[in-house]
């Protein structure tokens, strides 16, 4: 529902759920990227899903920060929290400074970019 009512993308399947472990003791972040791939006629991700599993007050920093126009927007915290966004967004985790956050990741997929 949120695809249809906010992105429109022609989505045919989900990519295997990714769970994602960041540990102070390792500085565990992830730097700016984006999610997903353009090859014309194959499988690309369209729109990721981000979960926080974790309660904030369990851990410090980690952050994710969404970078839409060069602005940096740091997403709600909230435990069970989901962002959806536009794979081709660039994002990051921030360093996690204390604890350990988990997270699952999504990503959707569809052929050509519509």
């Amino acid at each position: 529902s949120h695809n249809e009512q906010y992105f429109q993308y022609d989505l045919d399947a989900i990519e295997k759920i990714q769970f994602t472990k960041y540990e102070a003791s390792e500085e565990g972040f992830y730097g700016t990227h984006i999610d997903n791939f353009d090859y014309p006629g194959h499988e690309n991700r369209k729109l990721s899903l981000s979960i926080q599993l974790t309660d904030p007050i369990e851990y410090e920093g980690g952050d994710v920060v969404l970078k839409p126009a060069g602005k940096d927007l740091a997403m709600d915290k909230d435990l069970g929290m989901g962002i959806f966004f536009p794979s081709h967004t660039p994002h990051e985790v921030k360093p996690v400074t204390k604890g350990t956050r988990y997270s699952l990741v999504v990503w959707f997929l569809g052929k050509n970019m519509r």
